[in-house]
């Protein structure tokens, strides 16, 4: 991250007007307007005081330790994921900061942080009694960072902060505010390397490397476009569109069969149609199918498709992926048994025998 940024960012984090800072710099306001504009530096003699006025070192202003590599992303990423399965989400989110504050200039790594601790917080406290008021707290304070990262210069990781603020506000009903962030966001972020990297690595002869990357942009794509499906289907039933409804939720079985899909997201569809309407048999049909999914490792490269796709190849990997979909049944079953959505079929013996059989498991 450039120098001009981080004054900014800094500046504002402190409520202090350009003003405000060159008066206590000894500078003239157009002096600052230009270091934030990237028109001008700051003379290396001001550094110092520059770093103490606005509550940071010269390291951070001068960008060190601010850009990592992806790989080192992914390590901290995986590392915080490893915390959190042994600690509770108050202590991750507080190794979380810890993280953020050794490089709190790199932005990717503060919206991957972010993210992972939007979906950690879902698995924690998605199931206790309290826990819709416990993520909505939790979810103001990831909010912060991601207010944080819509200052970067990088324009897809503003995009996707703006993307996952929008989401927040959608769920507050706060939709005026949606729509403006909304309006901020580029028609097109960036250009997709994946395909590019695909091509480039074939003509250079390397066909493993160009599997890998054309399967990851497969199995992307098809993902995107279950989610849309599962989207239009809930547009669907809300509309009260039955026979266009059951269409698409066949439809997205289909879809992931034929593209060696988890069995899980495959049944996803089915399970939305018949909770919406109320059909006991198909509704307990599809939940035994989910939660015998649960219970078998999904090994994507497997399937001729995703060969070259990487899959958890250590024990620690597959103790991490374990405790992922425990973290997932244990939200769902606790789902299963409160949830007002689920009134309909609570009475039925085989809804009763699936719910204690998770349980014991």
């Amino acid at each position: 991250m450039n120098i001009n940024i981080i004054i900014k960012e800094k500046r504002k984090e402190l409520s202090l007007t350009q003003e405000q800072l060159a008066n206590q710099l000894g500078v003239s306001t157009p002096a600052v307007s230009k270091w934030e504009s990237g028109s001008s530096y700051p003379d290396i003699t001001i550094l110092p005081n520059l770093a103490k006025i606005l509550k940071t070192d010269i390291n951070t202003l001068l960008s060190f330790k601010s850009d990592l590599s992806d790989e080192e992303i992914e390590k901290i990423i995986k590392d915080l994921y490893d915390f959190s399965f042994a600690h509770s989400l108050d202590e991750t989110l507080g190794r979380a900061y810890e993280i953020i504050s050794e490089y709190p200039n790199c932005h990717k790594l503060i919206l991957n942080i972010a993210l992972t601790l939007d979906g950690l917080a879902i698995f924690k406290l998605g199931g206790l009694d309290n826990g819709e008021s416990l993520l909505e707290e939790t979810s103001y304070k990831i909010e912060k960072l991601y207010l944080r990262v819509i200052e970067s210069s990088d324009i897809n990781v503003k995009g996707i902060a703006r993307q996952q603020l929008i989401f927040k506000e959608i769920s507050r009903k706060n939709f005026d505010k949606a729509e403006s962030l909304l309006k901020n966001i580029p028609d097109k972020i960036m250009i997709d390397k994946s395909d590019i990297k695909t091509r480039l690595e074939f003509s250079k002869g390397n066909l493993d490397e160009a599997k890998k990357a054309a399967q990851e942009k497969l199995y992307k794509l098809n993902s995107d476009v279950v989610s849309l499906l599962l989207l239009i289907l809930d547009i669907e039933l809300e509309q009260k569109n039955i026979e266009t409804a059951e269409y698409i939720s066949d439809a997205i079985v289909e879809f992931c069969h034929s593209l060696d899909l988890w069995e899980y997201t495959a049944n996803l569809g089915k399970l939305q149609f018949y909770i919406k309407v109320k059909n006991e048999d198909g509704f307990i049909e599809s939940l035994s199918t989910l939660i015998n999914a649960y219970e078998e490792i999904f090994e994507i490269n497997k399937s001729p498709l995703y060969s070259n796709i990487s899959a958890a190849k250590s024990n620690e990997d597959k103790s991490r992926f374990n405790s992922l979909i425990d973290s997932y049944k244990t939200t769902l079953v606790k789902s299963l048994e409160y949830d007002d959505e689920f009134d309909f079929v609570k009475d039925n013996p085989k809804f009763k025998e699936i719910v204690d059989k998770a349980i014991k498991k």
